[in-house]
């Protein structure tokens, strides 16, 4: 289902106009028996899964579509904190939600977002980068390769808290 997925997205973000990069990118989605769900409610991988799908919008559908095709750049995540508040059950229709928050000298952050109706099911928080053929690229290194000087807006204490508490854990 994932690879379906993917083909169908990819043509239909590749044909559209590229969002800006602060935009709320937006997947409409339907939970399917077997491929997303148990008897009941949708496996945690297949969250997983649509986030890192989300993250290609971010990519191919976004400023960066050119110089991810040029320069052949994926996202990559090194790091998640993810909330899982009430479960999406077969059948039910919701959207994911994805949007940047900021950014640093070394990641991207990211927030995506379950949403039925207007009620978030599952929230996460993304730490991430982009990769081309040559290694990783951080966020000023693919700006500077944009020809651009952004900043990025200010860090959310929240997300300041949960980087200096995962450095706590690497000492």
């Amino acid at each position: 289902m994932y690879r379906i997925r993917f083909i169908k997205f990819m043509i239909i973000w590749l044909l559209k106009k590229p969002q800006t990069l602060f935009s709320d990118y937006e997947m409409k989605l339907i939970a399917w028996p077997i491929f997303d769900c148990d008897i009941t409610r949708m496996f945690l991988q297949t969250y997983s899964t649509l986030m890192g799908l989300a993250r290609f919008q971010l990519v191919f559908n976004g400023e960066f579509r050119n110089f991810a095709l040029k320069y052949r750049w994926v996202p990559v995540t090194t790091a998640e904190s993810t909330k899982f508040i009430k479960s999406i059950r077969c059948f039910q229709r919701f959207s994911l939600k994805t949007k940047i928050i900021c950014w640093n000298e070394k990641y991207f952050y990211v927030e995506h977002k379950f949403l039925v109706g207007e009620t978030c099911y599952q929230r996460t928080i993304v730490e991430g980068l982009i990769r081309g053929p040559r290694g990783v690229l951080n966020p000023i290194e693919v700006f500077n390769k944009m020809g651009e000087q952004r900043s990025s807006p200010e860090m959310p204490q929240e997300i300041s808290l949960w980087t200096e508490s995962k450095k706590i854990v690497k000492a």
